[in-house]
């Protein structure tokens, strides 16, 4: 998710914006390479080659890339070989920036001088052999180099929060890792899905590491070392981040390439203050060991793998962290959908490969409810899933499936250490319904928000007696307060579903939008099971409606208690109770 909101903007980029139009008129535009590269590479039998490096493009898998020697020579590699990548992959970060700035409402060359300014500061933070490989890929690549600085470091700058990890013990006594990559944030139109890359550096002094990415990223958010030690990532929101923090996609490559066990992931990884929170998820494949190491900019902590499986979503698990977080995040059922489902996994002493991506494919609690077809719902297979790594556990290679939506339930392919080997089928694709993975396509689209909306309107037409598809329009219009189409939907919702408790909240709001209180009162009242912010919604509108003085502490009282236990009086007063009287203002009548 995002970490910022307009106001944070506004000024600040109005007045970097007048210095940068006569001093640095490169910060405004993202620039990628030039028509004609200055470097020329071989042409093998089965891969193409510049100095030490080697790449090969096997069919229907990603890219594999071997670069070798310092950290300046395995850059020049990597920007000369995976140049056609990077320029394919410069026209989604252009497309994706435009998006961003017409939903802030901020002129994008603005928004784009301030993300590389602050790429930029964070740069000046990483050890000179990082910096050398940025030069080197510039020159390889013919991308300005600050283009490459603020791409390389997008992460870290805009922050995102999807992603799960996952640990099991191994049938043969070793364990097995795996990241269903979900970059809710900047992972719009299938970014990681249509444009992951593998690569392998080796760099004396160094670990070998190989790390599946997209093009210019090149710090890691999934990858192992030849020590056997494997990493994944989950970004934790906060309310506060550090502006002096380390970027969290550089440290979890400094420690690959350095360390060779947990005890000394744990402390390099101490001595570095980070900007984001992140739940970083480490395994040492040769001790069959792992564990969650949790990092914020007031410290960090670590619970231990005790069982048989673990996973990890985006929020704090230990508690004096997790009052870092941001009221709305805590409010939202995202993450405990999906922990209800990894809680209903089965529970064994060992586990297969097959297991891993049947965890990552759950979308069905016990009794049979489909997560990703229910209202608000979320399943740990979910629209956003676009790139699904598996680490074998006997230290092979990896699985791994790749989809614009719902990767886990895409086709698995083995990947093998030796990259001149072409990656060979491991499982088939999951079947799902056409319906859902159209409706996932347009939620993680790259779509402006008001033609996001259009598109649900015209895929709720599309399929008229499909309740969720018309609650689908509703939530977009609650959140974009678009109070007509919200009160059209909403009635279509329920007159399809009258028994769906989410479906009755929204025609609730729909009726009173109307003025119709009885009706209000009377599908607000039987609405149970709501995440907390509809649950403060449904509360905050029964009290506006309220006459009787008993009742009305009634509700305040349920109120408080809510609120109280997610920190979320700020968030109440200045978000919801505001939307609750635009509401008043609107009449249907």
């Amino acid at each position: 998710m995002i970490r910022w909101k307009r106001y944070y903007f506004v000024g600040s980029l109005l007045a970097l914006g007048v210095f940068l139009i006569f001093f640095a008129g490169d910060f405004f535009v993202l620039k990628g390479p030039i028509d004609k590269p200055s470097f020329t590479f071989s042409k093998e039998n089965g891969y193409q080659s510049f100095k030490n490096g080697k790449i090969y493009r096997h069919e229907q898998a990603a890219p594999m890339l071997e670069i070798e020697g310092n950290h300046y020579e395995m850059g020049l590699q990597y920007g000369v070989l995976l140049y056609p990548e990077i320029t394919r992959a410069i026209q989604e970060y252009q497309k994706i920036v435009k998006v961003l700035a017409k939903d802030l409402g901020i002129p994008q060359p603005f928004l784009l001088a301030y993300l590389k300014l602050k790429a930029l500061r964070l740069y000046k933070k990483l050890p000179k052999r990082f910096q050398e490989e940025i030069r080197g890929v510039s020159e390889g690549s013919s991308v300005p180099e600050n283009t490459v600085i603020a791409v390389s470091l997008l992460y870290d700058v805009l922050g995102s929060h999807g992603c799960t990890s996952l640990l099991m013990r191994s049938e043969g006594g070793s364990i097995i890792h795996g990241r269903s990559q979900e970059p809710y944030g900047f992972g719009f139109g299938g970014l990681f899905g249509n444009h992951t890359v593998v690569v392998k550096q080796k760099s004396e002094g160094f670990n070998e590491i190989t790390r599946m990415e997209i093009p210019l990223f090149m710090g890691v958010e999934t990858g192992y070392n030849e020590a056997g030690i494997g990493y994944s990532e989950e970004t934790y929101s906060l309310s506060e981040s550090y502006s002096e923090g380390f970027p969290i996609v550089y440290l979890a490559r400094m420690i690959l390439e350095e360390a060779s066990n947990l005890e000394e992931v744990l402390q390099m990884a101490e001595k570095y203050t980070t900007g984001l929170g992140s739940g970083m998820i480490w395994s040492d494949r040769k001790t069959s060991s792992g564990l969650r190491l949790e990092k914020s900019p007031k410290g960090q902590a670590f619970q231990p793998m005790d069982s048989s499986i673990l996973w990890d979503f985006n929020n704090f698990v230990d508690a004096a962290f997790a009052v870092q977080e941001p009221p709305y995040v805590r409010l939202l059922s995202f993450n405990r959908d999906r922990e209800k489902l990894a809680e209903g996994f089965p529970k064994k002493d060992s586990y297969a490969v097959s297991d891993a991506v049947s965890f990552f494919r759950l979308q069905k609690d016990e009794t049979g409810k489909d997560y990703s077809w229910l209202g608000s719902k979320s399943a740990i297979a979910n629209a956003w899933g676009q790139q699904t790594v598996i680490f074998d556990p006997e230290g092979k290679g990896f699985y791994m499936s790749l989809r614009d939506v719902y990767s886990s339930m895409g086709r698995f392919l083995f990947y093998s250490n030796d990259f001149s080997i072409s990656p060979t089928h491991f499982m088939d694709s999951a079947k799902m319904d056409a319906m859902v993975k159209e409706a996932g396509r347009i939620k993680s689209g790259l779509l402006p928000k008001g033609k996001r909306l259009e598109e649900w309107v015209k895929f709720a037409t599309k399929y008229p007696n499909e309740a969720n598809a018309q609650f689908l329009v509703v939530e977009e219009a609650f959140k974009q307060e678009k109070w007509q189409i919200l009160h059209e939907f909403a009635y279509r919702c329920i007159s399809l579903a009258p028994e769906a408790s989410e479906y009755r909240f929204y025609a609730g709001l729909a009726a009173f939008l109307r003025r119709n209180f009885s009706a209000c009162k009377g599908f607000l009242n039987d609405a149970n099971n709501l995440s907390p912010e509809q649950e403060i919604y449904r509360l905050a509108v029964l009290k506006k409606m309220c006459k009787s003085e008993i009742l009305e502490k009634e509700l305040d009282h349920q109120l408080v208690i809510l609120l109280d236990n997610y920190q979320a009086r700020d968030y109440y007063e200045s978000i919801v109770l505001p939307k609750i009287e635009r509401m008043k203002k609107k009449s249907f009548l």
